[in-house]
């Protein structure tokens, strides 16, 4: 089985979904249609990605005034994301990007909120719901006994600070220099992509103007 369709089951166990729940689920979304396992294969699945301890409400005065800054930036453009969604088609697919059953309401527990302030923390800079997506990322990761190897670069070249450092970032993976994001990383890199607009994975970006009257590195003697 994929592992798109192992990490929405690993979401929807830790939002204590019933697997009957879960087959109805899959069954409803376009891009898993055609693969969807039986329902006694979720239940075997549910049962063992089952969170070890029960999930923890989060509240902001949870957090010091910083980080409960973080929270509601991301809450807000959440919010902002789902107004817009039906009139922007970039708004749109950032927030299609979110596994379904987080798009009508915010973060579920305090684990998926502290890896949103982790996040924010060594990647200053990203977009808020970006930060989210990551976050959901490394817990699927955790859950799914993924490496987290790709996605721990992508944070470590910081790409999406500049042209430059996405063009070593893109350059690299094109190379096969680093390991891709392997779980759900398609949404960044193609955000990555359409903000310096790139359109598609080896091309580079445009090169820098030069100033006026001072001649191309190649024309000089």
């Amino acid at each position: 089985m994929d592992l798109e369709i192992q990490a929405e089951i690993a979401a929807l166990t830790r939002e204590m979904f019933t697997p009957a729940q879960i087959h109805r689920h899959l069954e409803g979304r376009a891009e898993f249609r055609g693969r969807v396992p039986h329902q006694r294969t979720i239940q075997r699945i549910a049962r063992d990605l089952a969170p070890r301890e029960p999930r923890t409400d989060w509240h902001w005065s949870d957090y010091g005034a910083e980080d409960s800054l973080v929270l509601f930036r991301l809450m807000d453009n959440l919010i902002e994301y789902q107004i817009a969604g039906d009139n922007k088609d970039q708004v749109k697919r950032i927030v299609q990007a979110l596994p379904s059953h987080l798009r009508a309401g915010f973060v579920p527990d305090k684990e998926t909120a502290d890896w949103i302030v982790k996040v924010s923390k060594v990647a200053p800079g990203l977009d808020p719901v970006e930060s989210y997506w990551i976050a959901l990322i490394y817990l699927n990761c955790q859950q799914l006994g993924i490496a987290k190897d790709g996605i721990d670069t992508f944070l470590a070249m910081q790409p999406w600070t500049d042209m430059a450092a996405a063009r070593r970032y893109l350059a690299a993976l094109s190379e096969q220099l680093i390991p891709p994001i392997e779980l759900r990383g398609e949404f960044l890199v193609h955000t990555l992509m359409e903000k310096f607009q790139f359109s598609y994975l080896d091309q580079q970006p445009p090169d820098e103007e030069q100033p006026q009257g001072e001649p191309k590195p190649e024309e000089t003697a």
